[in-house]
Order: structure tokens, then sequence, then C-alpha cells
């Protein structure tokens, strides 16, 4: 009686086992924000963040973006904050997008692509 519950056990799991192993595809997007002064590109993927910061006596950018796909779309939240010498600056946005899109942004041009 024991012998085929193992067999059949073992037979179950074997056949079940690619389909475990199997993981959703991700999606990876650039998002690219280009102003008169910066350009900044961060690789984020699905339910992620990604940041850059960049770093001079004078002047001081940063920018955080975080992906969270919706079917065809992608929802971004961005935080951006600069700083030149004395004047500072944030902004936070949130975008919906697909690949391809581009947004105006104050003083720059968000573009989306998917990788």
């Amino acid at each position: 009686m024991l012998k085929p519950i193992l067999s059949s056990s073992l037979l179950l799991s074997l056949l079940c086992a690619p389909a475990l192993a199997d993981s959703p595809s991700t999606t990876t997007y650039v998002v690219e924000l280009a102003t008169k002064t910066t350009r900044h590109t961060v690789l984020v993927a699905d339910r992620s963040c990604g940041e850059v910061q960049i770093k001079s006596a004078q002047r001081e950018s940063f920018l955080r973006v975080c992906a969270h796909e919706a079917g065809k779309h992608v929802r971004l939240e961005l935080d951006r904050r600069t700083r030149d010498n004395t004047d500072e600056a944030h902004q936070a946005a949130v975008v919906v997008a697909t690949s391809g899109s581009t947004f105006d942004l104050l003083d720059g041009k968000l573009s989306v692509k998917t990788q």
C-alpha cells in the first residue's frame, strides 16, 4: 500500500517541478530625465525602485524612480531634488506610461522605454 503512494507522489513531483521552477518574466524600464544641465538614466524593474545621484561643489542632483506595472502600462513614482549653490528644488510626480512615452516635467523631459 505504501509503495503505490510513494511512487504516485514521486511521479506528481516530477511532473510539477518544471511548472514550479518557471518564474514570471519581469519587465525592465529605462527611465531618462533630461534637462538643460543634466541627464539621468535609471534602469528599474517592475515593483522596484532605482536612483541616481550626482554631486559637485556647486550642484547636486538626485532622482528616484519606482515602477509598478499595471497591464500594458507602468505607474512611475518620481522623486527629484536639485541644488544649485543656495537654490534648492524638490519635485514629486506620478505618471502612467507605456513604452515610448514622453512627459514634460518643469524644466525637463522624461522618457520611458521597455528594455
